[in-house]
């Protein structure tokens, strides 16, 4: 996933790929990958909800469900299988120490590791968005893939942990 692009101004020819929040243009900026998951999940509801009048001119109804519901899924999936089992991500997917945390995906995330900050607040857009976003499935018949989702996102309770509350709570108590 690209964060961001750069485009020639003379003639609009795409140039690269570009970040300025994410390690590299070509890893995953969690934090902004949560918003678009978060984004497409809530425009989900929204599409599902209209009048397939409103949305001929765009295509149609089904045609933007499909669409929309692509991306949802591949970032969706893409969360789940690159996160900790907990739920919460490390700053960046291809974050340069991650490699000396050895499997950091198959168990819980270390918030107090020497290598890579975690972002919490990744974690909480996310489990927004992969919540309504199993909300969506299950109201569509696909309740497995609904379930799966809504699971992912209920596991992030763990946000508010001691681990993790503890030193902002010293840090705002001054």
């Amino acid at each position: 996933m690209v964060h961001e692009s750069i485009f020639d101004l003379n003639n609009r020819a795409y140039r690269c790929a570009s970040t300025q929040q994410g390690y590299s243009p070509f890893s995953t900026w969690t934090r902004g990958q949560a918003w678009i998951l978060c984004g497409y999940a809530e425009q989900l509801e929204f599409l599902q909800s209209q009048a397939e009048f409103v949305l001929a001119p765009y295509g149609g109804k089904r045609e933007l469900l499909q669409a929309f519901e692509a991306v949802a899924s591949a970032i969706a999936t893409f969360w789940v299988e690159h996160t900790p089992t907990d739920g919460i991500p490390y700053w960046d997917t291809g974050a340069p120490n991650l490699h000396k945390l050895g499997d950091w995906a198959s168990r819980a995330s270390e918030p107090f590791n020497d290598h890579e900050p975690i972002d919490s607040s990744a974690a909480a857009i996310a489990a927004q968005g992969l919540l309504r976003y199993g909300n969506y499935l299950q109201a569509t018949e696909r309740q497995s893939e609904g379930t799966r989702y809504r699971q992912a996102a209920l596991t992030m309770r763990s946000i508010f942990s001691p681990n993790l509350i503890s030193p902002l709570v010293r840090r705002i108590r001054g």
